[in-house]
């Protein structure tokens, strides 16, 4: 399991700046998270020239792109072909830096919208994103998250797209908020997990957010989950999503070091 932390906890550093940092705490990899006005500067805006630039700077790093974290969503009607679109050109900008994995999401949808109808919105989504993820082995995953963090949700659509490479990312936190235990989420996953989100948090649990605490504080057994994941295989990336947090001088390294006796 590769152990990464998204650029949510290093939003004004430059690439080879967040590079340098995931190599000198002892991260494997790092996520960029895209269209966040982030200073990494990966973008699906990039120049080719720009592009061969970057996966220079990555190649040159040892720093593995885990994935490339995106807002796009496919619940609300009006705005589904926008997310369609700049899905596919995430999809084309992973394959040309050599990064495995998208994230995206199902995304709320509005009060006057039914879940069946949202459900279709995201299985037809899925589907028309399936022929060009295969195209580019690029995986698009789907996270447990806001209105879809219900793991029978994700995993009833994914069945229905029927693709290898619309997949999962397992977000530990947000299916154990509304209410389904750790091993509940991962049973029904398992098939589907190909990328994974940790981060811990105290409070209320049942559809009330959590907010961030050191792991190892808080309501989510990372160990349990890892326990889980280890049963399966699991070689991709744990990648901490740690946003608006303290300085990643302070976290980084803190994280890491307790992630490594859980694992």
């Amino acid at each position: 399991m590769k152990l990464s932390f998204m650029t949510f906890s290093t939003p004004t550093l430059t690439l080879s700046e967040v590079l340098d940092v995931a190599k000198n705490y002892g991260y494997v990899g790092v996520e960029l998270r895209i269209a966040a006005n982030h200073a990494h500067g990966v973008e699906t805006t990039m120049s080719e020239k720009e592009i061969a630039e970057a996966k220079k700077t990555i190649s040159e790093s040892g720093i593995l792109i885990v994935a490339i974290a995106t807002s796009c969503s496919f619940a609300n009607e009006v705005t589904f072909d926008k997310n369609i679109s700049d899905a596919k050109d995430a999809i084309k900008l992973a394959s040309a830096l050599n990064v495995p994995v998208i994230r995206t999401f199902g995304g709320k949808y509005p009060d006057d919208t039914s879940k069946n109808k949202a459900r279709s919105l995201l299985k037809k989504a899925y589907s028309q994103l399936a022929p060009l993820a295969k195209k580019h082995k690029v995986y698009v995953c789907f996270e447990t998250h806001d209105m879809w963090c219900s793991p029978y949700d994700v995993a009833e659509i994914l069945a229905y797209v029927n693709s290898e490479y619309i997949q999962v990312n397992w977000d530990i936190m947000h299916p154990i908020t509304h209410g389904f235990t750790m091993e509940e989420s991962f049973n029904i996953l398992k098939p589907y997990i190909k990328h994974v989100h940790i981060h811990d948090g105290k409070g209320i649990l049942n559809n009330k957010s959590l907010g961030l605490i050191t792991t190892g504080q808080g309501t989510i057994d990372h160990k349990e989950a890892f326990t889980y994941l280890k049963s399966i295989n699991y070689k991709g990336a744990l990648s901490g999503e740690w946003i608006s947090w303290d300085h990643y001088s302070i976290h980084l390294p803190r994280e890491i070091k307790i992630l490594k006796t859980l694992i």
